[in-house]
């Protein structure tokens, strides 16, 4: 008995095991077989017989406990293996037509669907007939909502426990906590489920005029026969409760629709844009951390010199890129770095006093810190399911951090060679120095002159305070590279937010 898909057999521990409810029997008698799996993982298919101990021959036949997540197939020489894709058979055939649909990405037809959902009335019209598909072996559930926010929306979870059981659910969602289950599940009849090849799908009637949600106090169904509502469709995991429950976990994915629609009819629903509201967000922190944050810190940290005598509306040029309000909408670790420069900037003292030293370290690292989180929470935000942006914004991303980090890179070796030069010039002058005071040390000077600083300690604070002059033909030239390399960046974020 050797499978026929090309792979090779294992010889490690397997990741399921095989249980029976009964080591003896007798003829003509059932034996239950549990087939499991020890890990995270999930079954696609399996292959089991029965045989006598040392004999090729099969006895008996098997018969699925469960139809609905199992189904048993004759792998008998010469016989035709059917599997099917959706055993419910949900479609987009007939969408507009025969049934309403609303399924993400718009146009998709079932296994190519993130998420479908298909409603009709039954021919009484007492019922809507609904049907919800989706990519995910913890759940798929459908809710209406009278806005586009997820609180006191009507919801159903299609579940599928750990042990491969699937249920319908009735819940009332109040936003972001855990939705309420209804205690008797009266809303939901005629069930049917299914789960093929990682797609999760549910069939069962809701009664349209169904009002009265028991054993929930004040919250209600949506009579579904008086108006139209957003309709919310999300994916995502299961979680197991201390008491044993099984609940839906946080969504992965979720969309909603663009319109209230009316179930009682026949539509095709389109998904909802990105709100306007955090599209304007993801542009302000965007050009926020993208554009301005990067040429503020690339211009404090390595063109102070540049223009020294130069203002630009009455504060220095290198300063002017260094405006850090827009920082306060960030997160709150973020924010109070970011909030927390200007404040340290007041007590920092002049550039030859103790306490400069303190603080060119903590401008260093809370400045770092600050930009190190804003990368993190713009990463995260590609994975916000309101903007629905596609894998190249991350790679954008990704190559703007490369390029900001390359060219401090550049820029840093370009002063540290310049620091080469600089500190031979400052040594051999304090070597020539130290010659002529040997030869005239019989003279004794009763009012001697200040000592002057160790040319060399006073260098090392100008490589940080970046006050040596630099190259100024190579920085203004790379100066005008990294802008327009930059501004490509930004542009191509915008134009995914604008587009998505």
């Amino acid at each position: 008995m050797m499978p026929s898909h090309g792979a090779a057999q294992q010889a490690s521990s397997p990741p399921y095991e095989l249980l029976v409810d009964k080591l003896t029997y007798g003829a003509g008698e059932q034996i239950t077989v549990t087939l499991q799996s020890t890990g995270p993982d999930t079954f696609k298919g399996f292959f089991i017989q029965a045989r006598p101990v040392g004999q090729d021959q099969s006895l008996g036949t098997f018969t699925a406990l469960n139809d609905n997540t199992t189904e048993t197939v004759n792998c008998a020489p010469g016989t035709q293996v059917a599997l099917a894709e959706d055993p419910l058979g949900i479609t987009t055939g007939g969408c507009g037509v025969t049934k309403g649909c609303y399924g993400v990405p718009d146009g998709c037809s079932p296994p190519d669907c993130d998420f479908l959902s298909t409603w009709v009335t039954d021919a009484a019209g007492e019922n809507v007939i609904i049907e919800i598909t989706g990519k995910s072996d913890g759940y798929v559930a459908i809710g209406f909502s009278s806005d586009q926010l997820m609180a006191d929306d009507d919801m159903y979870e299609c579940m599928r426990h750990p042990d491969g059981n699937i249920e319908v659910f009735s819940s009332y969602s109040t936003g972001r906590t855990m939705p309420t289950r209804e205690a008797t599940n009266s809303g939901v009849s005629n069930v049917e489920v299914a789960y093929s090849n990682g797609l999760l799908s549910c069939r069962f009637h809701r009664a349209v005029r169904q009002t009265a949600r028991a054993g929930t106090g004040a919250d209600q169904y949506f009579d579904l026969g008086n108006s139209s509502y957003h309709i919310f469709l999300a994916v995502g995991p299961t979680m197991v409760q201390p008491d044993g429950t099984v609940q839906i976990a946080v969504h992965t994915s979720r969309a909603y629709s663009d319109q209230p629609v009316d179930v009682t009819s026949i539509s095709l629903v389109a998904a909802a844009f990105t709100p306007i509201l955090v599209k304007l967000h993801a542009g302000l922190m965007m050009s926020a951390w993208m554009f301005t944050v990067s040429v503020a810190a690339v211009m404090a940290r390595f063109y102070k010199p540049m223009w020294p005598n130069s203002t630009w509306c009455g504060v220095k040029i290198w300063f002017a890129g260094t405006n850090a309000e827009i920082h306060a909408i960030m997160g709150i670790v973020v924010t109070f770095l970011a909030v927390a420069q200007p404040f340290m900037s007041l007590v920092r003292g002049g550039p030859n006093e103790p306490k400069r030293r303190v603080f060119n370290w903590f401008h260093w690292a809370f400045g770092t810190g600050a930009r190190v989180g804003a990368i993190i929470v713009m990463f995260l935000g590609l994975d916000f399911p309101a903007m629905d942006l596609p894998d190249e914004a991350m790679y954008v991303l990704a190559s703007w951090v490369a390029w900001q980090a390359l060219s401090e890179v550049i820029l840093e070796q370009e002063a540290l060679l310049k620091c080469c030069c600089e500190t031979k010039t400052k040594v051999s002058d304090v070597e020539e120095v130290e010659m002529q005071t040997r030869k005239s040390a019989s003279s004794v000077d009763l009012n001697p002159e200040p000592k002057t600083p160790n040319p060399v300690n006073n260098f090392i604070v100008d490589i940080y305070e970046n006050k040596l002059q630099p190259n100024s033909g190579f920085k203004n030239a790379f100066l005008v590279i990294y802008l327009i390399v930059l501004t490509g960046f930004t542009v191509a974020m915008f134009t995914f937010i604008g587009l998505h």
